[in-house]
């Protein structure tokens, strides 16, 4: 039991990034959720110099509900605003809005995304899977993520994103978003 908790605290302390000398983004989205209507989604990245990364975002569909999650992880090519590829673990939760009583249930999972920036054009694509039990049982979900931005001066970035979500609990519910947004670096 302590050689886990040793290796988890030496991976911290290698990768996590120095709030002093780490890079600060926040971002915001708007989407139009198929068949679920509009939704947001907000988050913030802290960014090490060393390429570790910590993650917090949430999402809502106004007509169903909402996830949160916290991601510690690594970019292998930290400091290449050229080639990224990721990797990362969370931990959240998530809810419903619609139902007669809201639900909440823990969330945990595994991330992997890859990035390639020509100048000022960056395109991104993530994949999220987790698994979370919503008081039905065990259901596993799944998200992938495709960004195409353009860099703007004093570290904005805009972007059009797609977003495909496929939800496993007895049923497959394939859900696809469009949307925009922002991102500011500081």
């Amino acid at each position: 039991m302590i050689r886990p908790l040793l290796v988890a605290a030496l991976v911290v302390a290698l990768f996590l990034p120095d709030p002093a000398r780490a890079e600060v983004a926040v971002e915001a989205t708007g989407l139009a959720m198929v068949q679920a209507g509009p939704a947001t989604a907000l988050g913030v990245r802290l960014q090490g110099d060393k390429g570790g990364f910590l993650a917090l975002e949430g999402r809502t569909v106004f007509r169903e509900g909402w996830m949160g999650r916290g991601t510690v992880g690594i970019d292998l090519f930290g400091g290449s605003d050229a080639f990224d590829v990721t990797f990362g673990a969370f931990l959240g939760s998530h809810g419903t809005l619609c139902e007669p009583v809201v639900v909440v249930s823990p969330t945990v999972g595994l991330e992997f995304g890859i990035g390639l920036g020509i100048g000022p054009v960056q395109g991104r694509y993530r994949h999220i899977r987790g698994g979370s039990d919503a008081g039905r049982g065990p259901y596993t979900f799944a998200e992938n993520e495709w960004r195409l931005g353009f860099r703007l001066p004093a570290d904005v970035t805009v972007y059009g994103q797609v977003m495909n979500t496929l939800h496993e609990h007895g049923q497959d519910v394939d859900r696809l978003g469009v949307g925009a947004g922002a991102t500011v670096v500081f």
